[in-house]
């Protein structure tokens, strides 16, 4: 399996674990989209990775972007503050 496809796969894991919703392909590639776009709020960014809230079906939900392999690594919880810091 590539890195993106395991980043997917984890990333869909948190997202049903910490939302309660599973998250389709089509609909992780549009997270991406609005970050890309900066249609969010970002929370926080260093040279690799950067964590955003996103307004995705209507509720608000923080990922972890890797800049680098333009991918979304993870859902965290909205009030986590730990995996913000780098």
């Amino acid at each position: 399996m590539s890195e993106i496809g395991r980043q997917y796969q984890h990333a869909k894991r948190r997202c049903q674990e910490r939302y309660g919703f599973e998250i389709k392909r089509g609909q992780y590639q549009q997270l991406i989209g609005m970050i890309r776009n900066e249609q969010g709020t970002l929370v926080r960014s260093d040279f690799r990775v950067s964590v955003w809230i996103l307004r995705f079906k209507g509720r608000d939900i923080k990922v972890m972007y890797d800049i680098e392999a333009r991918a979304i690594t993870t859902f965290l919880p909205l009030d986590e503050t730990r995996g913000a810091s780098f």
